[in-house]
């Protein structure tokens, strides 16, 4: 239900009661809107000097004469990036390496933090250990490339795709997640029959679809905006 201005409704035996704002209530909603109006300008500007800028002739551009609308309506720029060949191979290997990426990161990810999540399991808590550690320090560039060269995966897809394939921190929050679930479920599923790997996939992955999606959005979101490291392989 929307709200009248400088009004609001508060629930009143089970009824919905509008009630006039006090002036101290409208100074504050004001000032609220002031804010969520100013970041709205902030964060949607860049994006409608871009699309402006691109239909702008060059010399607008550089005497930056563009502002919010197009000065000088041209289409030359998607003409000549339509006309380079090289984008479009550019385009599906980013497509190439986010669909598989994300898809290998997502896996690996799971496989490692659900036996993380098994109390059962004795080294876990070492592993844990170890696994939060990688989050403090890193190796550096130069150890990951002599790492990376050693096992010949320079220049080649495989290395681009297994280099940010597992994320220590969702590997944390994919354990959490796990230990949340009920326990009582896996121990039914034992009682019938079920190994481990039955349980993670009928069982686990099928409560865990929301945080899956997710991360998943996440690694492909890493994926895609990658650029130094597909560089430096």
């Amino acid at each position: 239900m929307l709200m009248p201005k400088f009004a609001r409704w508060r629930q009143n035996g089970g009824f919905y009661v509008k009630q006039k704002m006090g002036f101290s209530e409208i100074v504050f909603v004001s000032i609220c809107y002031i804010i969520i109006i100013f970041v709205c300008v902030v964060t949607l500007y860049p994006f409608i000097y871009l699309i402006s800028a691109s239909f702008s002739s060059a010399t607008s551009v550089m005497k930056n004469e563009v502002v919010l609308y197009p000065k000088e309506f041209t289409t030359k720029a998607y003409r000549v990036v339509m006309e380079y060949k090289g984008i479009w191979l550019s385009y599906l290997n980013t497509i190439f390496y986010t669909l598989f990426g994300t898809l290998l990161s997502l896996t690996l990810t799971i496989l490692a933090a659900y036996p993380l999540s098994k109390e059962r399991w004795a080294p876990r808590k070492a592993m844990s250990l170890f696994i939060v550690f990688t989050m403090w320090f890193g190796g550096g560039m130069i150890p990951f490339y002599l790492v990376m060269r050693g096992l010949n995966l320079l220049d080649s897809r495989l290395g681009i795709l297994l280099y940010p394939a597992i994320s220590a921190f969702y590997v944390i929050i994919f354990r959490t997640h796990f230990q949340s679930l009920p326990a009582s479920l896996e121990e039914s599923a034992n009682l019938e029959g079920a190994n481990d790997a039955q349980i993670l996939m009928k069982i686990i992955i099928p409560l865990s679809k929301p945080i899956m999606a997710a991360v998943a959005l996440y690694y492909a979101v890493g994926r895609w905006n990658s650029y130094f490291w597909e560089m430096l392989l």
